[in-house]
């Protein structure tokens, strides 16, 4: 399931991987792979404060695993460009 979903995220068909993902973490919440991807899926679709929660999520489910590490900084850079965008323009 989860590799569905994340074919749908390449395919840019963000609502549909989030469907397949919010059912995935219903049955398991615990599931890494999947907070992950719910992650990625939030963070192409430019809500970061969810992609952030679900990467924080994944870190919680196994500190150990480095891919929602860097997941977390893709999503911190992009809040930086994002603010850094809005005190040039004021």
């Amino acid at each position: 399931m989860v590799n569905l979903a994340l074919d749908r995220i390449s395919q840019k068909h963000y609502d549909q991987a989030l469907e397949l993902l919010t059912g995935v973490v219903s049955i398991r919440a615990d599931f890494l792979p999947a907070a992950n991807a719910l992650g990625t899926c939030y963070f192409y679709k430019g809500e970061y404060q969810q992609a952030k929660r679900h990467f924080l999520t994944a870190i919680e489910l196994n500190p150990a695993c480095i891919e929602p590490y860097f997941n977390l900084g893709q999503v911190l850079l992009q809040e930086q460009k994002a603010d850094q965008e809005i005190h040039g323009i004021l």
